[in-house]
């Protein structure tokens, strides 16, 4: 994800990855989700590079995320 690079949350991008590959692809619609992601994710992208005001809270949706699947983990530990 183009937004984590150089941020904190890029050492932190592996749980959205594992939350993709071990959970997501399995729920209903969710091999659905991941395919619209790759279909869409390169206008989003087009647009955040053309939008830089969207950056920052896209950054704060991504953070947020990976805090709640950080939580979700730590709650079955």
């Amino acid at each position: 994800l183009f937004l984590a690079k150089d941020t904190p949350l890029e050492t932190r991008l592996d749980i959205v990855r594992e939350f993709r590959d071990t959970q997501l692809i399995q729920a209903p619609g969710g091999r659905w989700a991941v395919k619209y992601y790759y279909q869409t994710g390169p206008l989003v992208v087009k647009f955040l590079h053309a939008h830089r005001w969207s950056q920052l809270p896209a950054r704060k949706f991504l953070a947020a995320l990976i805090d709640i699947l950080e939580a979700r983990i730590a709650g079955q530990h």
